[in-house]
């Protein structure tokens, strides 16, 4: 067979294999089912890799994956497969962005990168975006709370409802709605900067979810228990318990200042163990619902199991009490078996009807007073002249009610003042025995 006609037959195979294949459907672009994708395409050759957050492409035939500092995967469509990299700025040769769009050259021989389109501006976080559960539980907040209205209104349940007071139970809830959009985005960014120095990534599976709501609803009880006992969190707190009605607009008085606490750190380790702080974000969500219809007298004890794992109204009852022997008490969120577990649980009583309030009660209805009244007063002490430095200090960092001089009562003055009056209550849950001293 001749040179020419050799040629000729091969050009004509390999035309009819590439028509063949083209034809059945050989000629497609992989594309992306998204972040879970990514990840697991992009962990099949980089096995040791911890990516983060993750971006897809609009076309979604490309992803761009968090690898720390100055670290970034991508993962690529190659026909109907997938090529991966690990890119460096050692390894562009250009880069370059206008708007939505990115350019990318690489010094690659068999990949020189290439243009990028991504949906919109909403980042690294395109691939984490959760309902947000509190906004989605509004119409829910605002029936619950007619409901319970009309109910008490009637003489049909238990409760009391103050105009002016739900009014400013209201604009606290307005308030604290306003003061997350604005600065709500600071602590959220700083743990999403932390996030690249997490031990593991825990990914997205249901399992997650569950750990991440567990140890949250753990960390939320820290800073419970901190915010009653640390004059700097008190401060932001207090408005919560300002109310002497008990009622479910009461769940809605809430902070304006949360972040100026930076208790967000104690969200920290659950980042480093690798739960993405959107993850924490959403699960919380969860809490937060939890804990709005808990505010009410119109549910008496629940079942006993029920009660010895859930936080219930009887439970909150206790924790929004100024009675003695109800002061620091109950701090949990969702789940009652942490208070059991160290040794804050303490039962509602019939014989002592829980009292609502503060310790010492505000004299106004005006949201700014009740947001910063407490914050003011701490600012007064603390500055006031005389003091040592110490002294100072201890009247931010002390719990409500020290005094660098003993003149005012804490939560321990109050409880060992009652048992004295009391000696029979001594030693009962939240109470001291008799032979205790207050706490200096």
């Amino acid at each position: 067979m001749s040179l020419p006609v050799l040629v000729v037959l091969v050009v004509f195979g390999i035309a009819l294999s590439v028509a063949a294949v083209h034809f059945t459907g050989g000629t497609t672009t992989a594309t992306l089912a998204g972040a879970d994708h990514a990840f697991a395409r992009f962990a099949e050759d980089f096995p040791d890799e911890r990516p983060g957050a993750v971006r897809l492409t609009a076309d979604s035939h490309a992803a761009f994956l968090d690898l720390g500092p100055q670290r970034c995967g991508i993962v690529q469509s190659i026909g109907d497969c997938f090529l991966t990299r690990i890119v460096t700025p050692h390894d562009i040769l250009e880069l370059t962005r206008e708007g939505n769009a990115v350019s990318l050259r690489l010094n690659d021989f068999t990949w020189k990168g290439g243009s990028f389109v991504f949906a919109g501006e909403a980042g690294v976080m395109d691939e984490y975006n959760f309902p947000q559960v509190t906004q989605l539980a509004i119409p829910f907040f605002v029936v619950a709370i007619l409901i319970e209205l009309w109910l008490v209104r009637t003489g049909r349940a238990k409760g009391s409802f103050e105009t002016r007071d739900t009014l400013a139970s209201l604009m606290m809830g307005t308030g604290n709605v306003v003061a997350g959009l604005l600065l709500g985005v600071v602590s959220y960014w700083a743990l999403l900067w932390l996030w690249q120095f997490r031990f593991f990534n825990l990914g997205l599976s249901i399992w997650v979810f569950v750990a991440a709501f567990l140890l949250d609803d753990l960390r939320y009880y820290v800073y419970h228990r901190i915010a009653h006992r640390v004059r700097w969190v008190w401060a932001e707190h207090v408005n919560h318990h300002s109310s002497q009605h008990y009622n479910l607009s009461t769940a809605l008085r809430q902070s304006w200042t949360g972040l100026f606490t930076f208790m967000f750190i104690l969200q920290a380790p659950l980042v480093l163990l690798g739960f993405h702080p959107a993850v924490i974000a959403f699960v919380f969500g969860f809490n937060l619902v939890w804990q709005f219809w808990i505010h009410t007298e119109t549910i008496g004890k629940m079942w006993g199991w029920f009660e010895f794992i859930f936080n219930t109204p009887s439970h909150h009852r206790v924790h929004h009490a100024t009675n003695p022997r109800y002061l620091d008490a109950n701090y949990a969120g969702t789940l009652i078996i942490w208070d059991r577990m160290f040794g804050t649980f303490v039962a509602e009583l019939e014989e002592d009807r829980p009292r609502y309030g503060i310790v010492k009660n505000i004299g106004t209805f005006n949201p700014l007073k009740v947001a910063f009244h407490e914050w003011i007063g701490m600012f007064k002490d603390a500055l006031a002249p005389g003091l040592t430095l110490r002294q100072r200090l201890n009247y931010l960092i002390q719990p409500p009610g020290w005094s660098h001089d003993g003149s005012r009562d804490t939560s321990e003055t109050l409880k060992a003042a009652y048992v004295r009056r009391n000696p029979g209550e001594a030693g009962k849950p939240g109470l001291p025995e008799a032979s205790a001293r207050p706490a200096e």
